[in-house]
């Protein structure tokens, strides 16, 4: 079954709602998706959409007895989508839900490349090398600060826009960096 394709080299995976009006135990409420009604899975998905691995969100409930220090969403979600991909030079991508940085250094280990948006209080003392907000404001929009881990297992990349956005990779560093118009 998992042999019908070899999947793509970027992979993304996130949530997805599949819209129901039915009743179903299952069914959720996002308030600030399109479709607000549906039943929420996780998905693995290559940059052509084939949706290579998925799973049903079964509530806050499913699968509590093994959340580790990663979180639920970073056992249960990253870890079991991309356990197939290993050791296979594929890059995945995912949100700040999911990233932090003990999870990039599971996957490296993993051989499994990943890139994804960092919550603020994830950074694990990286927010003490990088520039304060104060500093990112006054050098402006597109103003960039890197910091890599002790041991270089994952770099965290803040950068200014209208407000700083954290990125944290096991693959990626600060070079190259290109200049783009918005």
């Amino acid at each position: 079954m998992m042999k019908a394709i070899f999947p793509e080299e970027y992979q993304a995976i996130d949530e997805q709602i599949v819209a129901l009006k039915g009743r179903l135990g299952l069914k959720q409420y996002l308030q600030k998706k399109p479709k607000k009604w549906g039943v929420k899975i996780w998905v693995r998905a290559g940059v052509s959409g084939y949706m290579y691995r998925f799973e049903i969100y079964q509530g806050s409930g499913g699968g509590k007895e093994l959340i580790s220090d990663l979180g639920a969403c970073a056992v249960w979600i990253i870890i079991r989508l991309s356990d197939d991909i290993g050791f296979c030079n594929h890059k995945i991508f995912f949100d700040n839900l999911f990233c932090s940085i003990p999870l990039l250094e599971i996957l490296k280990k993993k051989q499994i490349w990943a890139t994804g948006t960092i919550r603020s209080n994830r950074l694990e003392g990286a927010e003490l090398i990088l520039h304060s907000n104060e500093i990112m404001k006054k050098k402006g929009r597109g103003s960039t600060c890197v910091a890599s881990t002790g041991c270089g297992t994952a770099t965290v990349t803040k950068w200014m826009d209208n407000k700083p956005v954290h990125v944290a990779s096991n693959c990626a560093g600060s070079k190259p960096e290109n200049s783009t118009k918005r």
